[in-house]
């Protein structure tokens, strides 16, 4: 009678009760992206878009950037044609600001590895067990920062280790090899562990992290190089468009900027300016 009532049945009722006293599990979250993938990177910027929704997402968020190039540019009175340029360059902007977010969080993961290795190292004499090696190292991290990416990874790696066994290990090692070379070798070590022990492996894990360390350490050195450049770059573009402003408003050159031949060559300053900007910021992401 209620099922023709259109009213809820009993077992209904009874499953509500069950979820809401914890006896029953809900749905099921959806799997995390893969790391580096496009949903990796649209959800960094806080968008969860669902699956198969991505590739529609992200020139959304490519034409949103353009809409603020075009409309800062038209802000400072620049004509069409350059305004146009100013919104290539607020594309192109946007495309390396979500490209950054990987890049900040693989550092961010890169800086806490040599601390885990050395727990896990100094573990290493009281357990046999990679899991619990994984799960020790992976509290620590999130104990002393609830956000820590590697706190994450590893817990993560623990979890499935645990339900799937030494078959866990090869997927483990495929998934790290886009995060760090690093993180892969910790892997490929624990698991080697995992079918042998000894203490070698920890005296080989204390080394990793010294070199590790050393490696930070450098790169850093070799990073602040590079973004000194890169702020040399962005203080030439703030130049280029306070003279831009400048000749635009000026009664003597705005008939040549505002003539045809001049916005061209404002507009394509303006792409120059971008490309190389995204040109020479790809070189040292590379290099690092």
């Amino acid at each position: 009678a209620a099922a023709l009532l259109g009213e809820p049945s009993p077992g209904f009722w009874a499953r509500r009760l069950r979820r809401a006293a914890g006896l029953e599990e809900g749905p099921a979250p959806p799997p995390e992206p893969e790391f580096g993938s496009l949903a990796h990177r649209l959800a960094l910027l806080g968008l969860r878009v669902p699956p198969g929704r991505e590739a529609a997402a992200y020139p959304a968020v490519l034409a949103a950037g353009g809409l603020l190039g075009l409309a800062g540019a038209l802000a400072l009175g620049l004509p069409l044609l350059p305004a146009l340029g100013g919104a290539g360059v607020g594309v192109l902007a946007a495309r390396a600001f979500v490209n950054s977010r990987v890049a900040a969080l693989r550092r961010r993961l890169e800086r806490e590895l040599p601390a885990a290795l050395h727990r896990i190292a100094a573990l290493m004499a009281l357990s046999a067990s990679p899991v619990e090696l994984l799960r020790a190292a992976s509290s620590t991290l999130l104990m002393a920062d609830p956000d820590s990416p590697l706190g994450r990874e590893l817990s993560e790696a623990a979890q499935r280790v645990a339900s799937e066994g030494p078959a866990a290990w090869e997927r483990l090692m495929e998934r790290a090899r886009l995060i760090s070379p690093s993180l892969e070798l910790l892997y490929y070590q624990l698991f080697r562990f995992s079918q042998a022990g000894g203490a070698q492996f920890a005296e080989a894990l204390r080394a990793s992290a010294a070199a590790q360390a050393r490696l930070l350490d450098a790169r850093e050195r070799a990073r602040g190089k590079g973004d000194a450049a890169i702020s040399s770059l962005r203080i030439i573009a703030l130049v280029m468009v306070g003279l831009l402003t400048f000749l635009v408003v000026d009664p003597v050159y705005s008939p040549v900027v505002r003539s045809l031949p001049g916005q061209i060559l404002v507009a394509a300053a303006f792409l120059a300016m971008a490309a190389g900007y995204w040109l020479i910021s790809g070189m040292v992401e590379d290099v690092l």
